[in-house]
């Protein structure tokens, strides 16, 4: 007979689906690492799973404990709790207000007690998501704080898991990876691995406008775009998380909101890949990457973090997108 211990046995491993309708240089094999295929429905639950094994390790995780997570967009709390719960701990997960109704149901239904947080509240403001986590862990006994946007072991799990994986499935082929920065863990443990490799593989990613990565990577300033609010999930940040090194990333490309919700939808009906704006951006970034400096013949991997599970009140409900006046 064959079957998994758990549900987390099944994390990782995850396939590499051409793109063949929506590659307008078909020169080029573009492939996209699609991470919905993980049993939480994202990339994030490689990062939850390592980090909860490497707490237990050290001792900062013990039977009968609490664990804590700040979730800014709803993947990682999902990944969380699969992880905790399935090791029978219990699970609190603190996010903003901005988050979907479909997120803090889930969270809900598999286990988690979810604390709603003030969007408005940013980083350093003791009413963020982040910093209700990290008291919280701090007056609980027996409770650890996951904190990916500082816990080393986030890009750690790419650099041992997801970047050997995408090297392995090409036969390391691969000329160009694509990947956004959330928190920084993917495109940081992805890139350090390839590189070493490879130094000549190019890393790239898309920035939504109101992330501070694009202009740090140019210039090494941390400048926050003032007045814009960007409506891509899963990318772009105000701040540099503690995890993000982009040393060995090439290039950032800019997206838009509008282009990227189009896209997403253009992948579901097009590709038969129902994803997130994330992945969408990421296959905007390698257009552009290749208008701009005309690569041809390239084998190109695209990371499609998450499912657009995550997003029907939002890019698929026809609703949402024409109150933030997108074409539909």
């Amino acid at each position: 007979m064959q079957y998994a211990e758990s549900v987390m046995d099944l994390v990782g491993h995850t396939p590499l689906v051409k793109i063949s309708k929506l590659n307008p240089y078909p020169d080029n094999l573009v492939l996209a690492k699609v991470e919905y295929f993980n049993p939480g429905g994202s990339i994030k639950d490689r990062i939850s799973k390592y980090m909860i094994e490497q707490a237990e390790k050290r001792g900062d995780l013990r039977p009968g404990g609490t664990v804590i997570e700040g979730t800014g967009a709803g993947n990682t709390g999902i990944g969380v709790v699969l992880a905790a719960r399935s090791r029978g701990y219990r699970v609190i997960i603190t996010s903003p207000d901005k988050i979907s109704q479909e997120i803090i149901d889930t969270l809900r239904a598999l286990g988690a007690e979810v604390i709603i947080c003030p969007t408005s509240a940013d980083h350093h403001d003791p009413a963020n998501y982040t910093q209700v986590a990290a008291r919280m862990a701090r007056e609980i006994p027996g409770a650890w704080y996951v904190d990916q946007y500082n816990n080393p072991d986030n890009p750690q799990t790419h650099f041992l898991t997801t970047g050997p994986e995408i090297l392995e499935q090409t036969d390391g082929e691969i000329d160009i990876m694509v990947v956004g920065a959330g928190t920084g863990g993917s495109i940081t443990g992805i890139s350090r691995f390839l590189k070493d490799k490879n130094p000549d593989i190019m890393v790239i990613g898309p920035d939504p406008a109101d992330s501070v990565y694009l202009n740090y990577l140019a210039s090494g300033q941390v400048v926050v775009p003032e007045g814009v609010v960007s409506q891509i999930d899963g990318i772009g940040q105000s701040f540099i998380p503690g995890v993000a090194d982009l040393s060995q990333v090439d290039e950032l490309l800019p997206v838009g909101d509008e282009e990227v919700m189009q896209m997403a939808r253009r992948l579901a009906r097009e590709e038969g890949l129902f994803v997130g704006p994330s992945s969408a951006s990421a296959l905007l970034a390698y257009i552009k990457y290749v208008e701009k400096y005309a690569i041809h013949e390239k084998t190109v991997v695209l990371l499609f973090p998450d499912s657009g599970n995550r997003y029907l009140t939002k890019v698929f409900s026809d609703a949402w997108m024409s109150k933030q006046g997108f074409t539909i």
